[in-house]
């Protein structure tokens, strides 16, 4: 049986004070992205991101090769310790007149996946003001609403021992190639067929939690192209762990 593969999850949010109170209201959208815990081109990937959701203009999958739908490619979720870090794929939140002191503890998160016909999925996580990755700011949107926005992800972790020639270096991260991330992408495609996020929030400790949850589905390849993966996952060894 295969084992699981690296799963890399992010959480990043971004809090702003809330000029109205208003009715708790959870948008998510989901996209790829440039890896947030290594890459330098996530900075530049999260103001956009978070403007769209706030105005309510996000295009889910509109980084992909799926515009407009939840559908991702194997290479769309996949980070490594090389060249440009590869892309994960990235749920971003928005609650509009939400603030840091009314929403810290009061959200959480989890991620859901799937592996060889086996369903998994994450304890809850929590939110705390203060202490998301990267950084904190607050947000107002382009109609001048303020609230509380976020984003969470996750990839698998292709490393140097998927495809030949494997580690040499004793570091199995180092030397990762296009040919481990091709190795790893067919693993995905043959055992794998969604990644997801569950959001839950409240308005504070003694309220109910209210529960938005949003599932990516992995491309399905063309009939020939799945007899050639299959083929191609003889020569395949890897090395796994799972980290939040």
């Amino acid at each position: 049986m295969k084992k699981i593969s690296v799963v890399i999850c992010i959480c990043v949010l971004l809090l702003a004070t809330a000029a109205v109170a208003q009715a708790m209201d959870v948008n998510l959208y989901i996209d790829t992205g440039p890896d947030g815990w290594n890459s330098t081109l996530f900075s530049a990937w999260t103001p956009s991101a978070f403007a769209a959701a706030a105005d309510g203009t996000y295009v889910n999958m509109g980084g992909g090769a799926h515009p407009g739908t939840t559908i991702f490619e194997a290479q769309e979720a996949i980070v490594f310790s090389t060249g440009d870090n590869g892309s994960m794929l990235l749920w971003t939140f928005w609650l509009p007149g939400k603030t840091a002191a009314e929403m810290a503890g009061n959200i959480q998160y989890r991620y859901k996946y799937d592996w060889e016909g086996v369903d998994y999925t994450t304890d809850w996580s929590t939110l705390t003001a203060g202490t998301s990755f990267p950084a904190w700011g607050d947000y107002t949107n382009s109609s001048s609403v303020s609230g509380v926005v976020g984003t969470i992800g996750c990839s698998w972790w292709a490393n140097d021992d998927y495809a030949e020639p494997y580690d040499t270096g004793g570091t199995i991260y180092d030397e990762t190639d296009a040919a481990d991330v091709a190795a790893l992408a067919q693993e995905m495609v043959t055992y794998q067929t969604y990644f997801g996020v569950d959001i839950q929030v409240r308005e504070d400790e003694n309220s109910a939690w209210e529960t938005a949850t949003l599932n990516g589905q992995l491309a399905v390849p063309e009939p020939t192209s799945i007899m050639a993966i299959l083929f191609g996952l003889g020569g395949i060894a890897g090395y796994r762990r799972f980290r939040k």
